[in-house]
């Protein structure tokens, strides 16, 4: 029997008044490796003055579209911050792997959006998106020509800095060397600041001056890093070395770009333009230090990126660092207090999961989770998480779109005007120290369902999937998660309601 609005609405209020109820928990430390990483938006003052009334559009999509493509391709990765025209990124490293597989995402958005910029590319689908966000009166003919003007007078593009920092979360009196410090300023009961603070911090921000268009520089550690794998060794180049202030008091710090030929189509040295020493202090020295006319240092300092690091290594006593970092990695990976967890954790954390079902052929989509911390292993419905950008619907609509690869309609109260999504249960998972609440709704899928097997693959959120019929639900007997048998029957007793017949 399927309940009634005012049944539903009344146990949804119930729900929500006792997972809302506040839960006390020990309090602990814990000490993580973060990999911070940021987007700077370059020649940014230059343009808005050329493009006075165009810049705020094009800035703020641009920010926007990062941010998005960080959020689907460093699934982990967390917004710590936007500083004018910069965005800052952290990641929670629980294995080495992930060190890898992220700076990888990091330069392939770099030069995505680089090649989006220089093509214009970026501009025709700033049109296109204003076009649906504004419904003016203007013809198609005076918008392309707007548009055009912002692409012709395009001088922006995009730099990239990453580094690694150990962090300690908690007990402030127990600080070792090495650590930096996570700490949480407290505005109201609805508002926090959530800060990074220590030297490894201070660094990240004097090396990430030292980048430009194009360029990712990275940190000495994670250099260090990157280079115990061959492939990425030969990505680091040694551009010079400069003393960045308060930095190993003032010696001099070896600044250090990431370049993979194989994502720009292009070797490192081929990538500078015809004219760019004249204009860059860095890219003159890039090939004055490779004639010996540059810093007055032996050749093998910048020609040997793997000697060179092991020198400054040695002669700056990290190793001692480098061998903390690493073990720090190996006993992060079940930390409930790492500052991924912590992050938010006064926030509301609201997350959908919609039971995706294929109508024609009757049956429901269910998926089988990594070996994750939360739910390893356990059969489920797939998930979305709520943000302050877009509707309930369209996160839900998106969040499945990336990890699914397939088109959704979200079955919603059509007879309201705010048209939201039908909630058939609640639920809430208790996760470190911040309870994760959720709803389930139904969804229709309606499209590119050929990318089910591509898109699953390549996300790895998900070991496996398959759809599952009604009559397949009592004799189904992997581990799933709670209420899992019961969510299964309750959508398809309302399958002929809700798609017809």
């Amino acid at each position: 029997m399927v309940e009634s609005k005012k049944d539903l609405q009344q146990r949804y209020g119930a729900v929500l008044e006792k997972i809302n109820e506040p839960k006390r928990k020990e309090k602990n430390c814990s000490r993580t490796v973060e990999l911070f990483f940021s987007f700077d938006i370059v020649n940014s003052s230059s343009y808005k003055d050329e493009n006075y009334f165009g810049w705020p559009l094009v800035l703020t999509s641009l920010l926007t579209s990062i941010q998005r493509n960080v959020t689907k391709e460093i699934v982990s990765a967390q917004l710590w911050r936007v500083l004018g025209d910069e965005i800052i990124f952290f990641v929670t490293i629980r294995n080495i792997d992930e060190i890898y597989s992220t700076i990888d995402a990091v330069y392939n958005i770099l030069v995505n959006f680089n090649l989006q910029l220089h093509s214009g590319h970026f501009f025709e689908t700033l049109g296109n998106e204003d076009e649906k966000s504004e419904q003016t009166d203007e013809p198609d003919c005076v918008k392309k020509e707007k548009i055009n003007f912002l692409a012709v007078h395009g001088s922006i593009a995009v730099q990239a800095a990453a580094w690694i920092a150990i962090v300690k979360n908690g007990d402030e009196e127990k600080i070792q060397p090495f650590d930096n410090i996570f700490k949480r300023y407290n505005i109201n009961d609805n508002q926090q600041i959530n800060e990074f603070l220590g030297q490894d911090i201070d660094t990240g921000f004097r090396i990430k001056k030292e980048t430009q268009d194009r360029r990712l520089v990275v940190s000495v550690e994670l250099a260090k890093l990157l280079s115990d794998r061959t492939a990425y060794l030969s990505r680091l180049n040694i551009v010079t070395y400069k003393s960045l202030k308060g930095v190993w008091r003032n010696r001099l710090y070896p600044i250090i770009w990431y370049h993979d030929k194989d994502v720009s189509s292009v070797s490192f040295e081929e990538s500078f333009y015809y004219d760019e020493v004249t204009s860059s202090p860095l890219s003159k020295a890039y090939f004055d230090n490779r004639k010996g006319e540059g810093v007055d240092l032996p050749k093998d300092m910048f020609l040997d990126v793997h000697k060179a690091l092991d020198k400054v290594i040695q002669d700056q006593n990290l190793k001692a660092k480098i061998e903390l970092i690493s073990q720090t990695i190996n006993e992060t990976e079940n930390d409930e207090k790492s500052v991924e967890n912590e992050f938010s954790s006064k926030l509301l954390e609201f997350h959908c999961a919609a039971v995706c079902c294929d109508v024609e052929n009757r049956k429901i989509l269910i998926a089988k989770r990594n070996d994750r911390k939360l739910y390893p292993g356990l059969w489920e419905f797939g998930c979305a998480k709520a943000n302050i950008e877009n509707s309930l619907s369209e996160s839900i609509i998106n969040d499945y779109k990336n990890d699914f690869g397939f088109d959704i309609k979200v079955v919603c109260e059509e007879s309201r005007k705010d048209i939201e999504p039908v909630p058939i249960a609640l639920y809430q998972v208790d996760k470190a120290e911040k309870i994760q609440k959720g709803v389930i709704v139904i969804a229709r899928v309606i499209g590119n369902i050929d990318q089910l097997d591509a898109t699953v693959m390549s996300r790895k959120k998900h070991k496996k999937y398959r759809w599952i019929a009604e009559e397949e639900i009592d004799d189904f007997q992997d581990k799933a998660i709670p209420d899992f048998k019961d969510t299964l029957k309750r959508v398809f007793s309302m399958w002929d309601k809700i798609f017809g017949d």
